[in-house]
């Protein structure tokens, strides 16, 4: 086996043969919470300064509501302030508990423990007992690792794992200690018993990773890394709009002219909002999660891939397997 084949790209892989389940769930589940909202929080704009919300603005047939209403649906600012729809943070936390929970659940997990394993596939057979390449191995790759780094544990050197950036982790892997990282490992996977040591440590190390708070902070700061806030935003927005546009509620330049028809719609069709935000929104969020995944999933695949091989390193060097006695 070469460090050319010990990448992230097999995790990425796995993860995207479970996401066509994501993408629909993501659908159903962003159509269920809209549903769920009442016509006022729907209606409701948040007025920001940056990231940061000032305050909030519920439906109302008042002068502030429709000079924000137009405000939003022309894409102005008010009184200062950038307007978005407090429907936004509500589908944007859809999304991220979505993918959570696709991350955290057990075909995943079991996706990505099978890639890992297929990293060592190539091992070659050892020549020695069992025990004496486990024993042998478990010294070797303790004291070899420790003075080349200069580090006296495991932990400090899945530390610097962990640490790595995303694009170190091929250089890492190319030079020396990354290469005695491989070699260790792969000499553990040339034996039977190695083999089924490295598979619990793997499929502990794959569970612990996947399950950590960790790689959850990872995820949700990766989806405003790669930009999914700001497009379920501006497709909020536009969804937005185009309902309001149907019931002549967009497009009205001056809020005086606005009044009567928000007066009117407040007293006939403001119970139905929901339903007809939810008949178009989804849809749209399902095309920016797709959009985007490959992206998310590599990303993700880096980060579970560092945390892996972390947690394995440290079960690697810690080994301590003496010999058995002779018969």
């Amino acid at each position: 086996m070469t460090d050319e084949s010990f990448t992230h790209d097999a995790i990425a892989e796995a993860i995207r043969s479970k996401a066509p389940i994501l993408f629909g769930t993501i659908r159903e589940q962003v159509q269920a919470r809209l549903l769920k909202l009442s016509p006022s929080e729907a209606l409701t704009f948040r007025l920001l300064a940056g990231d940061n919300e000032h305050r909030r603005v519920a439906p109302s047939g008042t002068k502030e509501y429709a000079s924000i209403l137009i405000a939003f649906c022309q894409g102005k600012k008010y009184d200062g302030f950038l307007v978005d729809s407090a429907v936004t943070p509500v589908v944007m936390t859809t999304v991220e508990n979505t993918l959570l929970e696709f991350f955290a659940s057990e075909a995943v997990g079991q996706a990505v423990s099978e890639a890992v394993m297929k990293q060592f596939a190539n091992a070659r057979p050892g020549k020695k007992t069992v025990a004496q390449e486990l024993t042998e191995n478990a010294d070797w790759a303790k004291k070899e690792i420790s003075t080349l780094l200069n580090y006296g544990t495991a932990d400090s050197l899945a530390m610097q794992i962990i640490n790595l950036g995303a694009d170190q982790i091929h250089e890492f892997f190319a030079s020396s200690v990354g290469k005695l990282i491989v070699t260790a490992i792969t000499k553990m996977m040339a034996t039977a018993a190695g083999k089924t040591i490295l598979i619990k440590a793997m499929q502990a190390a794959v569970a612990k990773v996947m399950a950590s708070v960790a790689l959850k902070a990872a995820i949700i700061s990766l989806l405003k890394k790669v930009g999914v806030g700001i497009l379920i935003k501006t497709a909020v927005g536009k969804a937005l709009v185009a309902v309001l546009a149907v019931v002549g509620l967009a497009h009205v330049p001056v809020f005086w002219v606005l009044l009567p028809l928000l007066l009117a719609f407040l007293a006939y069709e403001y119970n139905t909002f929901p339903e007809k935000l939810a008949a178009k929104l989804p849809l749209e969020v399902e095309r920016i999660v797709k959009d985007q995944f490959d992206l998310v999933s590599d990303q993700a695949a880096r980060e579970i891939f560092k945390g892996v091989l972390a947690e394995i390193v440290k079960h690697t060097t810690k080994l301590n397997i003496q010999p058995p006695d002779e018969a």
